[in-house]
Parts: C-alpha cells; structure tokens; sequence
C-alpha cells in the first residue's frame, strides 16, 4: 500500500500523523497499481451500504450482493480473483478469515462513517500484512480525529425498509461511533439487523503517537446466498429459495488494537498489537439421511432412513497479532525492516436443534455431529529498500518470506488429524521515472504464492460424504499429510504511465499474471461458498485505466474503465460428468469489462453526482456455456448542507434495468442466478453541533 511504503516522505519533516498523509509526489512516484478514495469522496457517495459497493468505482473491481442492494454478504473481485486473494486491512491489521482467506465486510456494518480515506492496490500487494495478496489489498484506515470537537447524527430510510442511524463524536484526541442499519433485502427473507461501534483515543507528544481502537459489529441476517433459474426469475425474481423463517447467520467479531508510533531523527517506529475475537452461527434447515449426521450409522442399512432436521454451525475463533516495523530515511534511500505475527485458535462444531425423526441412538438434545479445532501460526518477515539514485529514479525492491503452520485435531467424527506447513518466498521489484513534474513511467514485477485454504485441505462439515482419502495423500492412523490441493504460485509484470497536475490525473497500465496450479471457479457453490478446484495454468491480462477531470470549477468529470482477458491455458481433469477439457475458455466469474463514469456537480452547500456503471460479459460456469450479458445502471447522488444540517440521499438504478450480478450452475448443471435490485432509493437527514 502507498501509506506503507512512502509516508515517510524527505519533504514531510514534521512530527505529523504520517500514516495518513499523502502526498501529490508520493502518489506520482509509486511504481504499482492503484487508487485512493478519500474522506470528502466516501462522505459524498456513502448511504448505506457496505465497502464492496463504494469501491467498485476505482478500476478493475466488481461486487456483488446476495440481498441484491448492497448490504447482507457482499463480495468483491479484483482483475478476475475473488476475497479469497485480497488482503482486506483495516487500520493495517488483517481482516481476512484466516481460515479461507474470504473477507466478511457484512462483520463491520457503516465501517464508512469512520474511515478517513480507503486505498486499493491491485495485484500482487506490497503491504506485506495479512493474507497472500494476489489480485490486489485494500487497507480501510479509520484514524478520524478532528482538530475542532464536533458531534453528528445522522439517521435515514429508504427502499426495502432499509434504516441507517449513525451518532458520532469526533476531537483531536477522541473519536467515537455507534451506529444502527436494518433492511429487509430486495430479494424476499435477506434481512440485515446490525449494529456497530468504533472508539478511537490517540495521544500524541513531540516525537510519539499513541492511538487505541476498539471497534466491532453483531451481525443478524437471513441468508440468500442460493440463485434462482430463469423460470423463477420471470415469475418472481426476488424469490429466495432459503425460505426457512429461521435460515439465519448471527456473528460478532470485535477488534481491540494498540498503535505505537515514534519518530527518532530519521528512525520511524511503528508496532501494533491486536486481537480480534469471533463468535457465531449459520441456522440452516435441511433435509438428508441419518447416516449423513449420525457416525453410529454409516455402515448401517437403517441409515438411509431420510428426514428433516435443523442445524447449527458454530464457530469460536481468536485472532491475536503483533506487526512490528522500523524503517530509517535519508534523501537517497528508506530502508524498512517489519513483520507480522498472527496466532489463531479456532473450535467448530455443529448442532442438530430440531428433526422430524430420530434413531433410538441419538436422541439426546442439540448433539453435535461434528466438532473439531484449529489452530493456525503465520509468519511474515520482509525487508524494502527503496532506493533515489536521482530526483527523476526511484528503485522499490522488496524481499519477504512468508510461513505458516495449521493444526487440525480433534475431530469428530473421523477422528482425523493432520499438522501442514508452507514457506514461501517472495521478491517484489519495482521502478518509477518521473519524466518532468506531471508525468511518469513506472513498472513492476513480483512473484507469490497462496496455500489452499482449510475447507479446500479438507472440509470437515460434511464429514460424511468427504472422505479423507480424497484430500491426502497419505492418511495411515488418521494422521493425515500432502493434501492434494497444492499451493498456487504466481508471476506478475505491469508497466504503466501516471499524469498528475493539479486536480486533473491520468492513470493507465497493463498487466499480465500467470497461475501455475491455480485454485479456480469450477461454476459451482456449497453454502454459499464457491467451490474451487485446481487448474494447471490460467493466465490473467488486461488494461486499467482512471481519468479525473476538473471541467469548470463547480463541475468535475471522473471515470475509470478495465478490460479483462483472462483464461485457462491448461485446465483438464475429470468430474461427475467425465472427462472435461477448458483449456481456452475464459475464466468464470468476471466480467470481461467494467466501466465507471461520474459527474460532479458542486455548488455552494449543494452537491449532484450522476453515476454510470457499466458490466460487461460474464461466463458463469469454465464450459462457458451460460452467461450474463452486459448492462449498464444510471444512479444519482446528492448532498445539501445548510448550516448545521445535511440532506444526502440516492436513487439508485434510475432507469429501473433488470439484471443479473452473479451466476453459478446446479448440481444438475443448470444455471442459477443472484439478481440484483431495481430502482431504490435512500434519504437521510445528519445534524453537526
């Protein structure tokens, strides 16, 4: 992320909060892919849905929504790969699932109202935090102090009884949140009942800052992850087919952190140390066989026996984190030296509450029939050099070395267990010519690998139909190792051309990345989650372009646009339906374009912004025989402040398109879509004192 790698500016000489300024050279002179959107943006464009929604207005970004108006799950993509290949930061500390590496953002309800700015990089990620980062990071900093004490309300309603109230408090030590956001969804039962607080105390004396962050959200949702086929969507496209009243997620996952900063000549120290604990449950009603839930009956003819039952998963997780990081500036050179440590422990289990019918064995109240833990060490060292061999050069190089250990145990019902380790090396390299003061050359070239995540090892919820001799290589006495899923490693080269005066920028690259052993989208989803399985090699290239341009002084054009082609070179296996052969086809999952085209209209104390947003094709399956076809959505924002009052609202997909955001295919391969909503709006009214 730029923040990390050159805050610490020679022309920043005072003892500010240098984590969060950015300057208009550090931007030019950054030799990698990205883009920053700022606190006077989020507050423009933010009503009331989640990050993944804002975001999709930089390049090369795509989300979608299960509710199908931006709250519930919602899920983001970068050049083609899915959260499971971002590093979601906030405040710099890893926010991924350290199990799956998914980012949850429906876990941090109105984390907008906090955030002082949001960056996004795509591609292989030199903040050297978290999760591999491959298709990009995106670090939310909420340090949102204020010079002058100021206190605000703000409270809304709109489409789908969809409810926003947010209280802040805000001076140059303290800053506080409690916020509260309901909507029934647009499609019928995806419900969101949240609520969220952020408390920030800094202090800050000559040479050191001292900031403490507590901050979390409960989450209570029905879930609506499963698509509906085209019949459906002709006769009621908001039918959710999870129609159980009680098909419910309930999660809360607070972060307690201590940010330790000091400047010492030309020393800059930073640690963090945080922990983040999680605590939750999906309800789920389904129908099976005994012998899918009851270890005694496996080998027994009874259990064929099919009934109803409903369950519970439950997880109970901790994540606890030191980042520790120096680094010395000169005029000619910085050199960083960081780490991140992270111990997670983890124990699963899962419930059955209620059935229709029961063997004589396993009566007794909420039994669980599975249950296991696990506990996961990562590793991460690196050391940067940037060098300044000239006003016009800057040379990055960065070196990091990655490990990580899981531990699974006690298992029930297999009684499997198995202890894996990886260890990764990754070089970065990257160079920035400024050609004169508005214009520069920049490229970069990295390499990075990823671990299978633990479902993909091994998914130990369904313990009856996934047996372990599948996932290893070896299993004798139930100690089990070499899973077959294998770490995919990577390769990247973009170069790219940045203009930069005054208000107007132009940013454009190209990229090219190649997957040796690549986990990819096979078209099909389990829960909600898609289900990826191991490609030989897959190819990810494109163009990426952003252009802001001031056209009069209360008028203001931005835009940005990407072109994906991304494929699979070598993907050949077999599956239920026999031998397949996708070599050629183009990667499922994304749209082959996307396009973003705003215009401000500032006024006074009145603002009106016009949104395009424009998706191009998408394959939803690698047979790439069913699509999503292109289409283009009209919104219009607006935001009036007068005195001490603000008026802000949207009306979103104006024209009223139907649409489609996501698509995958059945276990009878036929293909099942995520809709999105038709016209919507929100209107709130915020009072400052």
């Amino acid at each position: 992320m730029i923040n990390l790698l050159f805050q610490l500016q020679d022309t920043l000489k005072t003892y500010e909060l240098k984590e969060t300024i950015i300057t208009s050279s550090a931007i030019k002179s950054s030799p990698i892919s990205y883009s920053q959107v700022n606190k006077d943006e989020i507050s423009k464009l933010y009503t009331f849905f989640d990050v993944p929604y804002l975001l999709s207005r930089t390049p090369n970004l795509f989300f979608y929504s299960d509710a199908g108006n931006g709250l519930n799950y919602n899920y983001i993509k970068i050049r083609g790969f899915s959260d499971k290949y971002i590093s979601a930061l906030i405040n710099d500390i890893p926010t991924n699932d350290i199990e799956s590496g998914d980012i949850y953002w429906i876990d941090y309800p109105d984390i907008l109202s906090s955030a002082s700015y949001i960056q996004v990089q795509r591609g292989i990620g030199y903040a050297p935090y978290g999760i591999s980062a491959i298709g990009g990071v995106i670090n939310v900093v909420g340090f949102k102090f204020l010079e002058i004490s100021k206190t605000s309300i703000f409270s809304g309603y709109g489409s789908y009884r969809t409810f926003r109230f947010t209280s802040e408090y805000s001076s140059n030590n303290i800053y506080a949140r409690f916020s509260k956001m309901k909507t029934d969804g647009y499609r019928e039962k995806s419900w969101s009942d949240l609520y969220s607080y952020y408390i920030a105390l800094r202090k800050s004396s000559k040479n050191s800052i001292t900031t403490i962050v507590f901050h979390g959200g409960n989450e209570y949702t029905h879930l609506a992850y499963k698509g509906i086929d085209t019949i459906t969507l002709k006769q009621n496209r908001r039918y959710n087919p999870l129609s159980f009243d009680d098909e419910t997620d309930l999660f809360f996952r607070p972060h307690y952190e201590l940010h330790q900063e000091n400047f010492i000549g030309n020393l800059y120290i930073k640690n963090i140390i945080y922990a983040i604990i999680g605590n939750g449950r999906f309800r789920q009603k389904r129908n099976g066989s005994w012998q899918e839930y009851f270890y005694e009956l496996w080998n027994d003819p009874i259990g064929k026996t099919k009934f109803n039952l409903v369950r519970e998963r439950w997880v109970n997780e901790g994540d606890y984190g030191y980042i520790p990081r120096i680094s010395y500036i000169s005029n000619n050179y910085e050199f960083s030296l960081g780490a991140n440590f992270i111990y997670h422990k983890s124990e699963h289990y899962g419930l059955i509450l209620w059935a229709d019918s029961l063997p004589s064995c396993c009566r007794e109240p909420n039994r669980k029939y599975y249950y296991y833990n696990l506990d996961k060490v990562v590793a991460n060292a690196y050391l940067q050099l940037i060098l300044k061999p000239t006003n016009k050069l800057k040379i990055l190089t960065t070196y990091l070395n990655a490990y990580n250990q899981s531990k699974f145990y006690n298992y029930y019902p297999r009684g499997i267990e198995y202890n894996v380790s990886y260890f990764f090396p990754s070089p970065r390299f990257g160079i920035n010519y400024d050609i004169n003061e508005n214009l520069s050359l920049f490229l970069n070239t990295s390499l990075n690998s990823r671990e299978p995540g633990t479902r993909e090892i091994y998914d130990a919820q369904y313990p009856y139909w996934n047996d372990p001799k599948y996932d290893f290589e070896n299993c004798s006495n139930n100690n089990c190792s070499n899973p077959r899923k294998k770490p995919e490693n990577v390769r990247s080269f973009e170069i790219g051309a940045r203009y930069l005066r005054n208000k107007f920028n132009f940013d454009f690259n190209v990229y090219y990345m190649n997957f040796r052993d690549a986990l990819v989208f096979g078209g099909k989803v389990i829960d909600g989650i898609p289900i990826l399985t191991n490609a030989g090699i897959v190819e990810y290239k494109g163009i990426e372009l952003s252009l802001n341009v001031p056209i009069y002084k209360f008028l203001n054009l931005y835009s940005s646009f990407s072109y994906s082609n991304n494929k699979y070179i070598d993907f050949k296996g077999e599956d239920w339906n026999g031998q397949f052969d996708y070599s050629g086809n183009v990667v499922a999952g994304y749209p082959n374009y996307l396009i973003y085209l705003s215009l401000d209209f500032n006024y006074k104390s009145l603002t009106i912004i016009f949104e395009e947003r424009g998706v191009g094709k998408q394959f939803i399956d690698p047979s790439n025989r069913f699509t999503i076809e292109p289409y283009f959505i009209t919104n219009t924002i607006f935001n009036y402040e007068f005195k001490n009052f603000q008026l802000k609202g949207g009306i979103y997909n104006v024209f009223n398109k139907i649409y489609n955001q996501f698509g995958y295919i059945s276990d009878s391969n036929e293909p099942l879509f995520i809709p999105a909503a038709e016209r919507n709006f929100f209107l709130g009214l915020g009072l400052n004192f």
